[in-house]
């Protein structure tokens, strides 16, 4: 689903970083030129504040 419309992910914090929730998880992803990278896998059951630590990283 992602690779057929990329951009349907929620806007983060960080620039061009984008995030899709399922279930327990976020996968965090951005789209350069035909491809998308895979940032992070986060469990949304840890610590909100390591997540906006990893967010906020450049």
């Amino acid at each position: 689903m992602l690779k057929e419309f990329p951009e349907m992910g929620k806007p983060t914090v960080k620039k061009n970083v984008k995030a899709i929730i399922l279930e327990h998880y976020c996968i965090f992803y951005k789209v350069k030129i035909n491809k998308i990278f895979i940032l992070a896998f986060w469990d949304t059951r840890q610590n909100p504040k390591l997540l906006l630590q990893f967010l906020k990283q450049d």
